[in-house]
């Protein structure tokens, strides 16, 4: 029997407003609906769909997360508890053996979850794969890599990747300390590493992602667990959270 895939999808607004649309006027508006709807059509191994939703408040998001037959399981939070955690539940509900992590603006086609899935089958030493990912440099140039060809990476992108759920366990879940968002998927591949794992970049693969609204694409104040940051303070915090649990042994790698 083939193993099952957990595909872990966090999600925040389902109608996009006016500043939103206005300001990305030319990239497609996807969201939750398209990606159910590619995920029905393309993905061809056994999987299923959890959705964590972090917006209570918008009811036609929540009765579609309720009432569709794609999506398998869901958690419903009443309130913001941000990207770390949220993709920690999605594992707590998850049962399958790989765990795929999407935002829901993602666009997947054909075999992109199965070649994923694959290259982290045959190799037991990779730990995490995805189609984008890099270098790792302190102030963030890191070079870009697997463009070509199927590369190791200090970090993969987090809009979306696939982790053994043998090592997601192992090094003990997503760091809260990032919440709401920001470099908790470079930490991750960091502590995947740090167990002595790697980490692959899969080019050539039927995944686009279409930012609109998140976090990265955005100005505007992030409110969370009944409190508000701006995105500048959020990353300065965070990134000083990164390099004091990290710069110490990207010295050592440097020297």
């Amino acid at each position: 029997m083939a193993e099952l895939v957990s595909i872990i999808v966090p999600v925040l607004r389902l109608q996009r407003n006016l500043r939103d649309r206005a300001r990305h006027l030319f990239r497609p508006a996807r969201d939750l609906r398209d990606l159910v709807a590619d995920l029905k059509r393309n993905v061809t191994v056994p999987y299923e769909l959890v959705v964590v939703c972090n917006n209570p408040h918008e009811p036609e998001l929540v009765e579609f997360i309720r009432s569709s037959r794609g999506i398998h399981k869901y958690c419903v939070n009443s309130t913001n508890v941000g990207v770390p955690r949220a993709w920690n539940m999605g594992a707590m509900l998850a049962e399958g053996e790989y765990l795929c992590y999407s935002n829901d603006d993602v666009e997947v086609g054909p075999g992109a979850v199965e070649t994923l899935v694959q290259v982290l089958k045959e190799n037991d030493d990779v730990g995490e794969v995805g189609p984008k990912g890099g270098r790792w440099e302190a102030d963030g140039s890191g070079e870009r890599l697997g463009l070509k060809k199927i590369e190791e990476v200090d970090e993969v992108s987090g809009f979306f990747f696939v982790l053994k759920r043998k090592v997601f366990d192992e090094v003990g879940g997503f760091d809260v300390a990032y919440t709401p968002a920001l470099f908790e998927e470079i930490d991750m591949s960091f502590r995947v590493r740090s167990l002595g794992y790697r980490c692959f970049v899969v080019p050539h693969l039927n995944i686009r992602h279409h930012p609109r609204y998140g976090i990265s694409d955005n100005d505007e104040p992030i409110s969370f667990l009944n409190r508000t940051i701006s995105k500048r303070e959020l990353q300065e915090r965070n990134k000083k959270i990164f390099a004091e649990k990290w710069d110490q042994k990207l010295r050592k790698r440097e020297g």
